[in-house]
């Protein structure tokens, strides 16, 4: 690799000064910096995660400063030149000379950009659809544009009365929830502490009789070509064998498709199994990729379950990383004659470690021949995994802060969930495999990024751990795919596993599972996802065969099978049960069969597609469709159920995001975040009138709200006006004036009377809560808000202080983020407030306590 200055067509100096001492290796990522100083001095480096070796030094003049219209990625301005064929990430440019130490630290510096070489040019490939057409070259001279100068503030004068008899409805706790469905990167590279993809070496159905994989995206094609098991490396004679769980949990899916591998060794022969980095490494956003990466100063846990022959005296576990062989861990494990399960932990040292081969193979051999099996292989770090699940990503999910239903196992996976495996040890859970073709809003339906499988998921115990360690509430999706008797019982079982006490079946499971006699008490309970417009395959993988949706008399047929049994398995707890509506033709017949047993109506009609180009325009009608659009939906499936006369039937609006979520390219950014805001001001504001129970995000993790790394989670901008809003509930709703609910300024203020509601609170006071949007960016002007608090008698103090927090929008392009800010805020005695700017797309919150004098 050279390094060249050009000014204009002319190289500085002639000819090439710097070349490195070393070629790049195939199939291994490199670091390259190149430090050029004032002076003329360049220096070349390059890094293989742990340490960076001078590659070349000499003097070369500085780059002069010159307008570029054009400076591409990988692809020279010259048509000539060869294209470079491969992969870049971290591409980054400073505008002066970093110290030793500061190109040190960018061995841990978190990616993010990746550009990938594809039929003739480059594209992005983090958030960019791998079977998206590719549009053109990457323009590094090309950024995203500054938002436009500040236009004058708009002054909006605003009186909230707080007065105790003024104060209406209170927000429900259950009101804000999520969805945590197993797909995609909510679990693998989301949620889920595992690291090793596939690691129960699941192998995806054929697409017919030939073995073709053509049904499936181009990436798990590619993957099987080999004719292995996708992410695995064969060493030696490998092959695929019966998995080891199968007399164990097998017979619970309706076709098991992972396997063990099986290594038939003689004297200094080596066979076994490596795992590397694939594609674009590890990317929890519309990717395949996966690596692993280990971070400095971190122990991890390494499980294997492995068996042997007579004469295998054991198997060899290493790990390397970065260019070439350098050895991160390796231990021998001993191998016996039945099934074992062996536990290590090892550390690793002060250096960040990326480029990492995982390899198990046979160690030594004393008969002339023996067998060997690899059953499955796990790795998580020690300290950041509880019960299967990333700390740090739980931690962010807390952030939140909502308090509603948390939805599992989904959505769309839901009907696949077979959810007595959860109560397997992790190994012994076959994984699950989703069609290609089902539910495919992304190429290769729902488990696509995962090869078709969910390879874990989060049983029923841990799910319950994780509502009461998040403080939601649990609400359950059950397999419904024909609504006849196996469908039934299974729920049934669900049911009783949940709610039953000691002297049921499930009940006594449950209690000596978990020490625990108390049961779950789980109330929701979802009968379907999408059913009216969704392929059912009941016996898939077994059966390929797919059968069209329920008609709406069958829907409401299968919901008077399974309403019943399901309450009749809960006798202690009445169960509230969601149907799915699709419009007045498919829900009239469950509405006369079944409707007096409903607790709300499953409505999906929260999603709005981001802007095919972010203007301020664009954005700005993207923040206007929730009172544009979802809210006069919600009022006609109000009126809907009144006309037959289901008055206490609520609705429960599951899904909701700008993007939709799984299809945003870039990132979730401002205009995520602000719609977020003008959606849950939308829903705070019209729950009690049209009866709306419950809104689900779907879904928070790497599809919204929280953006996981391999070794981070932070809240996007998304999940930034999640935990503002989420201070909303359980607070008294403040009446306000019609023109502040999603135009320009859009307002939502509760109170909160109790000690225990916020921080602020005061034993004879209360607490504002008080967020306002400004959803406009054309003109890109602020709210100026002159705002009075009116109270019924004297404030307790001549002045109220409190916390203003500020998400400032810093533009309005797929990448623009919110700068985040806390400040104060004080009430003088006669209720004015100290002005409270709102920038364009920015939101502002503030919370006061002290108010009332009892």
């Amino acid at each position: 690799m050279g390094y060249q200055v050009y000014h204009g067509s002319h190289q500085l100096p002639t000819p090439l000064s710097l070349q490195s001492r070393d070629v790049i290796p195939m199939n291994s990522w490199v670091q390259v910096v190149v430090v050029q100083t004032s002076d003329g001095v360049a220096t070349l480096y390059f890094g293989n995660g742990t340490a960076y070796t001078v590659q070349a030094t000499g003097s070369i003049a500085a780059p002069a400063n010159v307008e570029r219209t054009t400076n591409y990625a990988g692809v020279s301005n010259w048509p000539g030149d060869t294209p470079f064929e491969g992969m870049l990430r971290q591409l980054r440019v400073y505008n002066r000379a970093l110290s030793s130490a500061e190109v040190n630290a960018l061995m841990t510096a978190p990616s993010s950009r990746s550009l990938h070489r594809s039929h003739g040019a480059w594209e992005p490939h983090v958030g960019v659809s791998p079977t998206a057409p590719v549009t053109g070259l990457i323009n590094i001279c090309s950024s995203t544009p500054p938002p436009p100068p500040s236009g004058p503030s708009v002054p909006v004068s605003l009186t909230l009365n707080v007065t105790e008899d003024a104060l209406l409805a209170p927000v429900s706790r259950d009101l804000l929830g999520h969805d945590l469905e197993f797909t995609r990167h909510d679990l693998f590279e989301g949620l889920e502490a595992e690291m090793i993809a596939n690691r129960k070496f699941a192998v995806p159905s054929p697409c017919d009789a030939h073995g073709s994989y053509a049904c499936w995206p181009k990436q798990i094609a590619e993957l099987m070509a080999p004719g292995f098991t996708p992410r695995w490396t064969p060493i030696g004679n490998a092959t695929l064998d019966v998995p080891y769980w199968g007399p164990n949990s097998s017979f619970l899916v309706t076709g098991d498709r992972g396997h063990s591998v099986r290594c038939t060794v003689t004297q200094g022969s080596r066979c076994g199994v490596s795992q590397g980095t694939y594609y674009d490494g590890f990317d929890a956003g519309m990717s395949f990729g996966s690596e692993l990466e280990l971070k400095p100063n971190t122990q991890y846990t390494f499980r294997v379950v492995a068996k042997g022959s007579v004469g295998v005296s054991g198997v060899v576990v290493s790990i390397t990383a970065g260019i070439g062989t350098e050895r991160v861990w390796s231990s021998a494990i001993p191998i016996e004659t039945s099934w074992e399960t062996t536990v290590l932990h090892f550390t690793t040292s002060n250096a960040n470690f990326t480029n990492v081969t995982l390899a198990i193979t046979s160690d030594s051999v004393v008969a002339e021949q023996a067998e060997w099996w690899l059953g499955s292989v796990s790795l998580t770090p020690t300290a950041n995994t509880w019960r299967g699940m990333r700390r740090d990503v739980i931690d962010a999910l807390k952030a939140t802060n909502f308090s509603g239903l948390l939805r599992y196992p989904g959505g769309c996976f839901a009907p696949f969930y077979r959810w007595k495996i959860g109560l397997q040890p992790p190994d012994l859970r076959p994984p699950i495999e989703t069609p290609p073709n089902y539910c495919d809003a992304v190429a290769g339906g729902v488990n696509a990024y995962t090869d078709g499988f969910m390879q874990n998921g989060i049983g029923i115990d841990d799910y319950i751990a994780l509502c009461e360690e998040l403080n939601m509430t649990p609400a359950i999706t059950i397999r419904f795919q024909l609504g006849q008797e196996a469908d039934v019982q299974e729920a049934a079982d669900w049911v009783e596993y949940c709610n039953g006490n000691e002297s049921t079946t499930w009940g006594k499971l449950r209690a000596a599972r978990t020490g625990r006699s108390a049961p779950y008490n789980v109330q929701h309970w979802y009968l379907g996802n999408e059913i009216a417009f969704q392929l059912r395959f009941p016996w898939y993988p077994n059966n390929q065969t797919s059968i069209p949706p329920p008609s709406s008399t069958e829907y409401a047929g299968m919901l008077q099978n399974a309403i019943p049994p399901l309450q009749q398995a809960s006798p202690q707890l009445p169960l509230y049960f969601m149907v799915v509506s699709n419009g007045p033709q498919f829900d009239s017949p469950w509405m006369q069969l079944v409707g007096e047993s409903v607790y709300a109506v499953s409505f999906h009609g929260g999603y709005e597609n981001q802007p095919a180009e972010f203007t301020a325009a664009s954005v700005s009608a993207c923040t206007k469709f929730p009172k544009a659009s979802f809210a006069p939906r919600l009022e006609q499936l109000r009126s809907q159920l009144n006309e037959h006369n289901l008055l206490n039937v609520g609705i429960s609006a599951d899904e909701w995001g700008l993007g939709p979520p799984w299809d945003v390219s870039e990132m979730f950014s401002v205009a995520h975040g602000m719609y977020a805001a003008a959606f849950l001001g939308v829903a705070i504001r019209a729950s009690p009138a049209v009866g709306l129970r419950f809104t689900n995000y779907f879904e928070p993790v790497n599809e919204g709200a929280i953006a996981v790394a391999a070794a981070s989670a932070e809240l996007t901008p998304v999940g930034h006006v999640m935990s503002l809003y989420a201070r909303h509930q359980g607070g008294r709703r403040v009446p306000l004036p019609p023109d502040t609910d999603g135009g320009v300024l859009d307002v939502v203020a509760t109170v909160h009377t109790e000690k225990q509601q916020s921080p602020h609170t005061r034993a004879n006071g209360a607490v504002l809560e008080a967020s306002f949007a400004n959803l406009n960016a054309v003109g890109w002007a602020t709210v100026s808000v002159n705002l009075t608090v009116v109270v019924g008698t004297a404030l307790t103090d001549s002045v109220s202080s409190g916390t203003q927090w500020t998400l400032r929008g810093q533009g309005f392009t797929p990448t623009s983020l919110f700068d985040v800010t806390i400040g104060s805020v004080t009430v003088a005695g006669n209720g004015q407030v100290s002005a409270i700017l709102v920038p364009p797309l920015s939101v502002v919150h503030i919370s006061v306590g002290g108010l009332l004098d009892e």
